[in-house]
């Protein structure tokens, strides 16, 4: 019927108990990794959009940059992140997956719109 589960904790603990913390402690587990992901990501995003240092004569212009920088860094890593969760779900819960998608397209979206209000106010 179904498989065998060789699991071994310490003391006396009921079945249900005992996938209860396997549950628990995957769970936990797989928001560890996907936070390690997403820091990856962000600092990849940081590394590659490191253009600061070629401005050192220029303070001003590579404080501005860099914060603008920062923030499309955060967005990017977060969107990326978010679609590689999103595809990771996709077969067995579609329903968080499209979530997962549409998340990851606000930073787009926000950005498409405060452009298009740029551009009617000028």
């Amino acid at each position: 019927m179904g498989e065998e589960l060789l699991l071994l904790h310490y003391g006396i603990e009921s079945h249900e108990e005992m996938l209860s913390k396997e549950h628990t402690s995957n769970m936990i587990t797989t928001w560890v990794y996907r936070g390690i992901g997403w820091c990856g990501s962000f600092v990849g995003f940081l590394i590659i959009t490191n253009i600061g240092r070629f401005l050192e004569d220029f303070p001003v212009l590579r404080e501005i940059l860099n914060c603008g920088l920062l923030m499309a860094s955060l967005s990017l890593a977060s969107s990326v992140t978010l679609v590689s969760i999103a595809i990771g779900w996709l077969r067995h819960r579609p329903l968080i997956a499209i979530a997962l998608f549409s998340a990851a397209a606000v930073p787009y979206m926000v950005t498409k719109q405060r452009a298009g209000n740029l551009r009617s106010n000028q």
